[in-house]
Protein backbone atom coordinates (compact mmCIF):
# COMPACT_ATOMS: atom_id res chain seq x y z
CA UNK A 1 0.00 0.00 0.00
CA UNK A 2 1.36 3.33 -0.51
CA UNK A 3 2.39 5.70 2.28
CA UNK A 4 -0.51 7.51 4.48
CA UNK A 5 -0.78 8.26 7.82
CA UNK A 6 -3.10 5.47 9.36
CA UNK A 7 -5.21 8.12 11.11
CA UNK A 8 -6.15 10.06 7.85
CA UNK A 9 -8.66 7.54 6.80
CA UNK A 10 -10.66 6.81 4.14
CA UNK A 11 -9.89 10.11 1.64
CA UNK A 12 -5.95 9.57 2.04
CA UNK A 13 -5.84 5.97 1.57
CA UNK A 14 -8.09 6.89 -1.93
CA UNK A 15 -5.95 9.55 -2.83
CA UNK A 16 -2.88 7.74 -2.19
CA UNK A 17 -4.22 4.44 -4.04
CA UNK A 18 -5.42 6.94 -6.96
CA UNK A 19 -1.52 8.61 -6.99
CA UNK A 20 0.49 5.58 -7.01
CA UNK A 21 0.88 2.50 -8.47
CA UNK A 22 3.16 -0.11 -8.01
CA UNK A 23 5.60 -1.53 -10.55
CA UNK A 24 7.45 -4.44 -9.61
CA UNK A 25 10.34 -5.48 -10.28
CA UNK A 26 12.29 -8.85 -11.81
CA UNK A 27 12.63 -10.68 -8.50
CA UNK A 28 9.18 -10.58 -7.59
CA UNK A 29 9.28 -7.29 -5.19
CA UNK A 30 8.90 -3.78 -6.07
CA UNK A 31 7.70 -0.83 -5.13
CA UNK A 32 4.82 2.21 -5.01
CA UNK A 33 5.53 5.25 -7.43
CA UNK A 34 3.58 8.26 -7.93
CA UNK A 35 1.47 9.13 -10.87
CA UNK A 36 -0.50 12.08 -12.15
CA UNK A 37 -4.12 11.31 -11.01
CA UNK A 38 -6.71 12.70 -8.92
CA UNK A 39 -9.33 11.65 -7.13
CA UNK A 40 -12.80 13.05 -6.93
CA UNK A 41 -16.24 11.33 -4.96
CA UNK A 42 -18.26 9.86 -6.77
CA UNK A 43 -22.00 11.67 -6.00
CA UNK A 44 -24.76 9.46 -5.37
CA UNK A 45 -27.20 12.38 -6.89
CA UNK A 46 -25.05 11.76 -10.64
CA UNK A 47 -26.13 8.54 -10.61
CA UNK A 48 -28.63 6.21 -11.88
CA UNK A 49 -29.34 3.06 -10.82
CA UNK A 50 -32.09 0.35 -12.85
CA UNK A 51 -33.45 -2.96 -11.99
CA UNK A 52 -34.22 -5.05 -15.17
CA UNK A 53 -37.64 -6.45 -14.64
CA UNK A 54 -36.86 -9.78 -16.60
CA UNK A 55 -33.42 -10.86 -16.06
CA UNK A 56 -31.87 -13.60 -18.28
CA UNK A 57 -32.77 -17.08 -17.84
CA UNK A 58 -29.14 -18.06 -15.98
CA UNK A 59 -29.10 -14.58 -14.17
CA UNK A 60 -31.18 -13.82 -10.63
CA UNK A 61 -30.95 -10.25 -11.32
CA UNK A 62 -29.19 -7.27 -14.18
CA UNK A 63 -28.51 -4.23 -12.77
CA UNK A 64 -27.55 -0.96 -15.26
CA UNK A 65 -25.97 1.50 -13.19
CA UNK A 66 -25.01 5.03 -14.92
CA UNK A 67 -21.86 6.87 -13.33
CA UNK A 68 -20.33 9.94 -14.26
CA UNK A 69 -16.92 10.08 -16.07
CA UNK A 70 -14.44 10.80 -14.02
CA UNK A 71 -12.65 12.78 -15.68
CA UNK A 72 -15.54 13.44 -18.62
CA UNK A 73 -13.43 13.14 -21.70
CA UNK A 74 -13.48 16.33 -23.55
CA UNK A 75 -14.19 16.00 -26.56
CA UNK A 76 -18.09 14.21 -25.71
CA UNK A 77 -21.12 15.98 -25.36
CA UNK A 78 -22.08 16.51 -22.10
CA UNK A 79 -25.00 13.85 -22.43
CA UNK A 80 -22.93 11.36 -23.38
CA UNK A 81 -20.27 11.93 -20.16
CA UNK A 82 -20.97 8.80 -18.51
CA UNK A 83 -20.27 5.27 -18.69
CA UNK A 84 -22.91 1.90 -18.19
CA UNK A 85 -22.32 -0.60 -16.14
CA UNK A 86 -24.10 -4.06 -15.49
CA UNK A 87 -24.15 -6.07 -13.16
CA UNK A 88 -25.39 -9.46 -13.84
CA UNK A 89 -26.01 -11.99 -10.55
CA UNK A 90 -26.14 -15.65 -11.40
CA UNK A 91 -29.00 -17.78 -9.60
CA UNK A 92 -27.91 -19.91 -7.17
CA UNK A 93 -27.63 -23.47 -9.49
CA UNK A 94 -25.82 -22.18 -12.32
CA UNK A 95 -23.42 -20.46 -9.85
CA UNK A 96 -22.91 -23.70 -7.81
CA UNK A 97 -22.29 -25.24 -11.34
CA UNK A 98 -19.83 -23.07 -12.57
CA UNK A 99 -17.33 -21.72 -9.47
CA UNK A 100 -16.56 -25.03 -7.71
CA UNK A 101 -15.30 -26.56 -11.09
CA UNK A 102 -13.18 -22.89 -11.80
CA UNK A 103 -11.96 -22.16 -9.12
CA UNK A 104 -10.27 -26.17 -9.06
CA UNK A 105 -8.97 -25.09 -12.73
CA UNK A 106 -7.90 -21.77 -11.21
CA UNK A 107 -5.61 -23.23 -8.57
CA UNK A 108 -4.05 -25.52 -11.29
CA UNK A 109 -3.83 -23.58 -14.19
CA UNK A 110 -1.73 -21.08 -11.27
CA UNK A 111 0.85 -24.31 -10.21
CA UNK A 112 0.94 -25.40 -13.64
CA UNK A 113 1.79 -22.05 -15.67
CA UNK A 114 3.51 -19.15 -15.61
CA UNK A 115 1.13 -16.42 -14.74
CA UNK A 116 1.98 -12.28 -16.00
CA UNK A 117 2.70 -8.75 -14.12
CA UNK A 118 -0.47 -6.74 -14.19
CA UNK A 119 -2.16 -5.15 -11.88
CA UNK A 120 -1.89 -7.85 -9.48
CA UNK A 121 0.10 -7.40 -6.11
CA UNK A 122 0.58 -11.29 -4.63
CA UNK A 123 -1.33 -13.21 -6.54
CA UNK A 124 -1.54 -15.14 -10.26
CA UNK A 125 -2.68 -13.65 -13.02
CA UNK A 126 -2.50 -16.04 -16.53
CA UNK A 127 -1.85 -15.08 -19.63
CA UNK A 128 -4.53 -13.93 -21.59
CA UNK A 129 -6.29 -15.87 -23.85
CA UNK A 130 -8.85 -14.68 -27.00
CA UNK A 131 -12.36 -16.66 -26.92
CA UNK A 132 -13.01 -17.44 -30.76
CA UNK A 133 -16.45 -17.51 -31.56
CA UNK A 134 -18.05 -20.76 -30.27
CA UNK A 135 -15.53 -22.10 -28.37
CA UNK A 136 -11.72 -22.15 -27.40
CA UNK A 137 -8.97 -25.09 -26.51
CA UNK A 138 -9.05 -24.01 -22.91
CA UNK A 139 -11.59 -25.85 -20.89
CA UNK A 140 -12.31 -23.59 -18.72
CA UNK A 141 -14.03 -21.07 -21.22
CA UNK A 142 -16.30 -23.60 -22.14
CA UNK A 143 -17.91 -23.61 -18.79
CA UNK A 144 -18.76 -19.61 -19.29
CA UNK A 145 -19.90 -19.41 -22.83
CA UNK A 146 -23.39 -19.79 -22.54
CA UNK A 147 -23.36 -17.30 -19.27
CA UNK A 148 -21.19 -14.97 -21.48
CA UNK A 149 -23.81 -15.38 -24.34
CA UNK A 150 -27.03 -14.76 -21.90
CA UNK A 151 -25.10 -11.57 -20.89
CA UNK A 152 -25.09 -10.22 -24.31
CA UNK A 153 -28.24 -11.34 -25.30
CA UNK A 154 -29.36 -9.05 -22.19
CA UNK A 155 -27.24 -6.19 -22.92
CA UNK A 156 -28.81 -6.24 -26.82
CA UNK A 157 -32.52 -6.20 -25.03
CA UNK A 158 -31.42 -3.66 -22.55
CA UNK A 159 -30.29 -1.33 -25.72
CA UNK A 160 -33.36 0.72 -26.28
CA UNK A 161 -34.23 4.49 -26.13
CA UNK A 162 -31.42 5.75 -28.27
CA UNK A 163 -28.43 3.31 -26.63
CA UNK A 164 -26.42 1.29 -28.82
CA UNK A 165 -26.43 -2.54 -28.55
CA UNK A 166 -23.92 -4.59 -28.88
CA UNK A 167 -22.87 -5.33 -32.53
CA UNK A 168 -19.28 -6.40 -32.46
CA UNK A 169 -17.89 -8.57 -30.03
CA UNK A 170 -14.22 -10.00 -28.89
CA UNK A 171 -13.92 -11.49 -25.98
CA UNK A 172 -11.09 -12.65 -24.17
CA UNK A 173 -10.26 -13.72 -20.23
CA UNK A 174 -7.88 -15.15 -18.01
CA UNK A 175 -7.82 -16.36 -14.49
CA UNK A 176 -6.90 -14.25 -11.42
CA UNK A 177 -5.88 -15.74 -8.25
CA UNK A 178 -5.50 -13.56 -5.31
CA UNK A 179 -3.41 -15.20 -2.60
CA UNK A 180 -3.97 -13.85 1.04
CA UNK A 181 -3.58 -10.10 1.02
CA UNK A 182 -3.45 -9.92 -2.43
CA UNK A 183 -5.38 -6.95 -4.36
CA UNK A 184 -5.18 -5.65 -7.57
CA UNK A 185 -3.47 -2.11 -7.71
CA UNK A 186 -6.09 0.70 -9.66
CA UNK A 187 -6.15 0.33 -13.01
CA UNK A 188 -7.91 0.66 -16.49
CA UNK A 189 -9.01 -1.27 -19.57
CA UNK A 190 -7.73 1.64 -22.14
CA UNK A 191 -9.66 4.38 -23.47
CA UNK A 192 -13.29 4.04 -24.89
CA UNK A 193 -14.25 6.88 -27.40
CA UNK A 194 -17.24 8.21 -26.69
Amino acid sequence: MPPFAENDGFEAAARALCSSQFVENEHGGGSWVAVDASFTRLDASNCTSQEHDEPAGCFESHTTLVLPDNPPIKDCPESQRHTSIHRFVLSDAVAAAINGPLNAQAIRHCDEHTGSARSNVGGYHSVEELWHGGGSSSEWYGRLHNVVLEAVRALNASAEGGTAGVTALHVSGWFNVSAPRGYNTLHDHGDAPC
